[in-house]
């Protein structure tokens, strides 16, 4: 079963502009043969949004 998380960014700039906003984003654990990293699958501008992603992913 695959491994997911929330992950908080402050400052997170979108689309590489000047204006820093809070930013969730949705992650997965991927094993790798030499290291193990989290992968963003989503970001949000919402928490709840974020939730309801993750919720659905772990079903």
């Amino acid at each position: 079963m695959a491994k997911y998380r929330i992950e908080h960014r402050y400052p997170c700039y979108a689309n590489g502009g000047c204006i820093p906003y809070d930013g969730y984003f949705v992650q997965k654990f991927e094993k790798g043969f030499f290291t193990d990293k989290w992968v963003d699958i989503k970001g949000f501008g919402d928490k709840k949004k974020t939730e309801e992603l993750l919720e659905i992913l772990k079903g």
